[in-house]
């Protein structure tokens, strides 16, 4: 009996991925080598983050410290995803669908097999590990979630509510992590958890696919450079009282900047 709940809770956590992964052609366009190297890249960033963790005060194994510890690792998988995504593998839409594959195997690998494993030896049946491997399919929704919306940022231009719908979106990562984590603390019964992080997703996915359908153009090489930094520098200027007033005269090809500050 103990091997069936073993069984079940392998399938319903692999199922979702190996499926994503035949559905997108990724055999098909011997892209399984990416994947690995998405996967290796993954692993260098986990014991990146414990050789961190190493060098902090001792006093981290407190609730708060804790919540901050998983907040610093988001933010640091944000700046590897930002990386990967803004260098030449991930020029290609599919490329990106290739490197979520990956970034998701690998983390299903090293966050969700061990304790499912170690778990539901000996046990006839448990919720607790059920929930465990369903929270590996929405960790496959959140990874595509994060992976798409900075692309989307850096490789494709749209609206500028888009941009800044996609940068609330980058940052609900370490939100999630904080709101997780007062969750667990707050609510005892594990299926409302579930339920609160499934709506979440659901959301957070929405929000990605509406994003995708508004910066369907492709940047410019000049473009392309700036992503994340040119919304950033504009909000600066906002909160700083400076604004950009960029015009064109009717007879010559050049534009020029005038930067005006606020009437107190």
């Amino acid at each position: 009996m103990g091997l069936f709940h073993l069984a079940n809770c392998l399938v319903l956590a692999t199922g979702p991925h190996l499926l994503v992964y035949k559905s997108s052609g990724i055999p098909e366009n011997d892209a399984f080598w990416p994947c690995c190297k998405i996967a290796c890249v993954y692993a260098l960033t986990q014991i990146l983050k414990f050789f961190l963790v190493t060098l902090a005060p001792h006093t981290y194994l407190s609730k708060g410290d804790s919540m901050t510890f998983d907040v610093f690792g988001i933010v640091l998988e944000i700046i590897v995803i930002t990386m990967i995504v803004r260098g030449s593998i991930c020029r290609s839409e599919f490329n990106v669908v290739a490197s979520s594959v990956g970034w998701s195997i690998a983390s299903l690998v090293a966050t969700r097999y061990v304790p499912i494993w170690v778990g539901t030896r000996g046990l006839e049946f448990d919720w607790k590990y059920l929930c465990l491997s369903y929270e590996a399919n929405l960790d496959l929704v959140d990874t595509f979630v994060m992976f798409y919306s900075v692309w989307l940022l850096s490789r494709r231009s749209g609206p500028t509510w888009s941009t800044l719908l996609g940068l609330l979106t980058v940052i609900a990562g370490p939100a999630k992590s904080i709101l997780y984590a007062l969750l667990s603390h707050e609510i005892e019964n594990i299926f409302v958890t579930l339920a609160i992080k499934t709506i979440i997703c659901i959301i957070l996915g929405i929000t990605t696919m509406i994003i995708r359908l508004q910066r369907h153009t492709d940047r410019s090489e000049t473009r392309e450079s700036q992503g994340l930094f040119t919304i950033i520098r504009l909000l600066f200027q906002l909160i700083t009282g400076r604004y950009i007033c960029a015009y064109k005269s009717r007879g010559s090809k050049s534009s020029s900047s005038v930067f005006l500050k606020n009437v107190k």
